[in-house]
């Protein structure tokens, strides 16, 4: 009996290594297929731009070549900017909004309150809300203009506000400092990014649309 029962010991031993062996290597491929995934590297490339918007899409590194090729077709070109504005509808408000990862949109929003709040960073000895009033309007337009000129600027935007670094970069730093600008002098109330993944096709990825509104 002992016999039998040391054999059946040593028969279910082997067969646990045996399966062990079998499920390593299954184990082993699935995390090399994640690390692969999440190590995929993107190429941003701007497909519309005027004065008030400009759309950027991130388009996997492989198919980089193979997009620049598509978007040289007007219909193609037509149709991306459009896929683009239908996910750029939310309306401008003062809260960032994160909705789901696929079929909704991140919107982030760079208005008055996050001007004063990035001056106010670079300059605390001044009261930005009530130099920026009247009649101290014109005085307070000089600093604030020294200020956002300076190569601090965007850096000091990411520190103050909840802007990513790589958000703002995307753009020029001329173009900040215009915004910043307007936002001041009431020409616009702000700048809005919506970043929305492209939920049925990797390619592009994601559609990225900064507007002045």
């Amino acid at each position: 009996g002992d016999v039998f029962m040391r054999k059946n010991i040593i028969i279910f031993m082997s067969m646990l290594m045996v399966l062990g062996g079998l499920l390593t290597p299954f184990s082993q491929i699935d995390a090399s297929s994640l690390e692969k995934e999440s190590k995929q590297e993107y190429a941003q490339i701007l497909i519309y731009e005027d004065e008030k918007e400009s759309i950027y899409v991130d388009v996997p590194k492989d198919k980089e070549v193979e997009y620049r090729k598509d978007i040289k077709n007007e219909e193609f070109l037509s149709n991306q900017i459009n896929m683009a504005r239908e996910t750029n509808s939310v309306e401008p408000n003062d809260s960032i909004g994160t909705m789901a990862s696929c079929g909704g949109s991140t919107v982030k929003y760079f208005n008055k309150t996050g001007v004063i709040n990035t001056l106010d960073h670079m300059d605390n000895s001044i009261n930005w809300p009530y130099f920026l009033s009247n009649p101290l309007f014109d005085l307070a337009i000089g600093t604030a203009a020294g200020l956002v000129s300076k190569s601090t600027f965007l850096g000091t935007v990411a520190t103050a506000t909840a802007w990513l670094t790589a958000d703002l970069y995307n753009r020029s730093a001329q173009y900040w400092e215009d915004s910043a600008m307007m936002i001041l002098k009431g020409q616009i109330n702000g700048v809005k990014l919506t970043v929305t993944p492209n939920c049925g096709n990797s390619y592009p990825a994601v559609f990225r649309t900064y507007t002045r509104y």
